[in-house]
């Protein structure tokens, strides 16, 4: 915590959290998720969304500069991967936390909603910084099961995860 001209001690900035999406040919999905998760963003004023457009052949790309103003203010960081023809999970998860400024980086499918989790995830990770969540419901087959499950996995950034995972955390290919 930081002090004020006179001494007073500052309450501490709420730690950043990145909401990371990668896509390939998912609009029809993302026109759903990304208005909503944005506001989500926004209305808390302390997040991000990374959106990985892992070259996408459905229109993404127009259709998302309608969230322009998003993008130019740092709420949307959009990256688009536009040499690779085939997709690759594990390139576009790292290149999604490359671009991600987050004290946290978060995993989200392209059907996936933020909701009302940031403020509940923000005072779980004031007590316990260090720890790695994974989200589940608890219902089967609503994709946040399975073989891919571990890759809803939200990352912390704190110095000694990245000590002892070097370089945030990377995505291994399956």
């Amino acid at each position: 915590m930081g002090k004020d001209t006179e001494g007073r001690v500052l309450p501490a900035k709420p730690a950043k959290i990145s909401f990371c999406t990668t896509c390939k040919n998912r609009l029809w999905q993302l026109s759903q998720t990304i208005p909503s998760n944005l506001a989500a963003v926004e209305a808390d004023g302390y997040s991000e969304m990374v959106l990985v457009n892992y070259n996408s052949q459905d229109g993404l790309d127009s259709w998302i500069r309608q969230f322009q103003s998003a993008i130019e203010a740092g709420t949307l960081r959009y990256v688009h991967e536009r040499s690779d023809p085939h997709f690759h999970m594990s390139k576009a998860k790292n290149l999604a936390h490359f671009a991600a400024t987050g004290d946290y980086v978060v995993n989200l499918d392209a059907d996936n909603f933020i909701g009302d989790t940031i403020k509940t995830w923000r005072r779980f990770w004031q007590d316990n910084p260090d720890t790695i969540i994974h989200g589940f419901c608890g219902k089967g087959y609503d994709g946040t099961s399975g073989p891919s499950e571990w890759l809803s996995i939200i990352f912390s950034r704190s110095a000694d995860m990245m000590k002892t995972c070097s370089r945030w955390v990377m995505t291994i290919g399956i």
